[in-house]
């Protein structure tokens, strides 16, 4: 069996990263702040499932009129020292016809849905959020 090996993060960072038969892992065990966007909808809510500030996955269920624009913010536990290049992708059968995006700060990703968004509805999300050294 293969040994982990561990990367320390610059000073100051939240945690290292481990690559273990192949697989990164972090382990920063803060947990994001999620809030839900006015794209998704009056009433709408937001949650996070699981994560950390690199990786998780967010549930959004829509209410209202839900419209193209932000379904959710998610707030790091930690600020990047630099804007991470995030990426978003449905994480349900049923998810996957809504075209989504994603925008960065070194503080927050949001979340966007270009369009085909459907009240009532429970969308299930992943999030990477990845920034140089």
């Amino acid at each position: 069996m293969p040994l982990p090996t561990a990367v320390p993060g610059p000073e100051g960072s939240a945690g290292n990263v481990t690559t273990l038969n192949g697989h990164v892992q972090t382990d920063n065990s803060s947990a994001p702040a999620v809030a839900v966007g006015a794209g998704a909808g009056s009433g709408a809510t937001a949650a996070l499932v699981s994560g950390t500030d690199t990786a998780g996955q967010v549930t959004i269920t829509t209410a209202g009129t839900p419209a193209a624009g932000t379904l959710a913010t998610v707030t790091f536990a930690t600020p990047f020292a630099a804007k991470p290049a995030c990426f978003v992708c449905c994480a349900s059968a049923d998810s996957g016809l809504v075209p989504l995006a994603a925008t960065s700060t070194t503080t927050v990703l949001t979340i966007y849905a270009q369009a085909g968004v459907t009240t009532a509805h429970t969308y299930l999300i992943n999030y990477l959020a990845v920034a140089a050294l």
